[in-house]
């Protein structure tokens, strides 16, 4: 197969891989998102945007699979190929900072998980603006690592910054607002 039809393949194959991985089946989603990878390298070539989101799958799938190392290698991957089509000031940068920062943080480098959390704070404010839920889950992201390096006033500065948001955007009910509201509760006065 080839051209238009062997991409709308690589989409099916990429859906499938995105829907196993929600369901946690990672070996079949590595598995299709290899196959929709193939396709995009062999019709669009590796420096194309779908290569990249294929990339940051794979990271994710990887990062689950506690392979952290690849997973790493597969955000940079991809995190190239987005300043490069994207630039570095764009939401598509911005994403795959944020995985990166979380990442980073379940190895327990904090200092690098702060830096690309950051990074992608400063995009996302900038284009979303201060009260969209993605901006909400960076600064959620920052205080949670002020409160793993023990600052408890900087991680509850960033939690009241995401409730704010949360709160406004979901409502008080919202599953995101509680987890935030009882993280606050739990930072020490």
């Amino acid at each position: 197969m080839s051209g238009d039809n062997s991409l709308f393949v690589a989409q099916s194959c990429n859906n499938l891989g995105h829907t196993y991985y929600q369901l946690g089946d990672y070996t079949h989603s590595r598995e299709y998102i290899l196959k929709g990878k193939d396709i995009i390298v062999n019709n669009l070539g590796v420096r194309h945007p779908e290569y990249a989101d294929s990339c940051n799958m794979l990271a994710l799938i990887a990062h689950a699979e506690n392979k952290l190392e690849e997973s790493l290698n597969l955000y940079m991957e991809s995190l190239r190929i987005k300043e490069i089509v994207f630039g570095k000031d764009s939401i598509p940068y911005a994403l795959v900072c944020g995985n990166i920062g979380c990442l980073y943080f379940d190895i327990g480098k904090y200092g690098d998980a702060g830096h690309y959390h950051r990074i992608a704070t400063k995009i996302y404010e900038k284009l979303c603006g201060t009260d969209h839920p993605d901006t909400a889950l960076q600064y959620d992201n920052i205080g949670y690592i002020y409160g793993e390096l023990g600052d408890v006033e900087k991680s509850a500065e960033y939690y009241k910054k995401a409730l704010v948001v949360y709160e406004k955007v979901y409502g008080p009910e919202h599953p995101d607002t509680k987890r935030v509201k009882e993280a606050l509760i739990s930072v020490p006065k």
